[in-house]
């Protein structure tokens, strides 16, 4: 989400590209992984959802990585578009015509 509510990337949007339908699923995966096990780490998380197969067996490389990084950002959208940006999804695609 951007400073101003509005999500990045949809406010003109007719219909999501191929990359933002893949991570549209993948925060909906993220989400529905982190609602099951509430207690599961963003650590398992990755390795489950965001970069199947990979393993990140020491701390300190999974604490100093991008991959961290990146999956604290892919839940911080889904939790975003989950407490009301998913309404900005549905008002741009609803203006259109």
């Amino acid at each position: 989400m951007l400073n101003d509510g509005r999500t990045a990337g949809w406010d003109t949007i007719d219909r999501p590209s191929a990359y933002q339908r893949h991570r549209l699923d993948l925060l909906l995966r993220l989400l529905d992984a982190r609602r099951a096990q509430p207690a599961t780490s963003m650590r398992e998380l990755a390795e489950a959802v965001v970069f199947p197969g990979g393993r990140f067996d020491r701390a300190i490389d999974w604490t100093t990585s991008a991959e961290r990084r990146q999956v604290h950002r892919l839940l911080s959208t889904a939790e975003a578009l989950v407490a009301g940006g998913y309404r900005q999804l549905l008002h741009a695609t609803s203006n259109k015509g």
